[in-house]
């Protein structure tokens, strides 16, 4: 998911006064990282349409959204996160 994108949606439905805000709000962003994966990501030149995994709910990535780096998305969800998880650090060296 692209968080930024989420977030700026939330902010402007809540100018608008949006009827649906009366039952949902964004009241904070957590990102969970797989800390044994995250160092083979981070140094990945991969596009996000090599990944299929990566795609929405109907296996579908519109756009220029195919080109993005994985890596730019990975530092988009942790520099949005209000709360960063760790997830598997047990299992990466020091």
């Amino acid at each position: 998911a692209e968080p930024r994108k989420i977030r700026g949606q939330f902010f402007e439905m809540g100018i608008d006064d949006h009827p649906a805000l009366q039952r949902a709000k964004l009241q904070n962003m957590v990102t969970v990282v797989d800390s044994e994966a995250f160092f083979d990501i981070y140094q990945s030149e991969d596009e996000v349409g090599s990944r299929p995994d990566l795609a929405d709910g109907d296996g579908i990535v519109e756009g220029t959204a195919l080109r993005r780096k994985i890596v730019d998305l990975v530092a988009e969800q942790i520099e949005v996160a209000d709360y960063v998880l760790l997830n598997k650090a047990d299992q990466v060296d020091a």
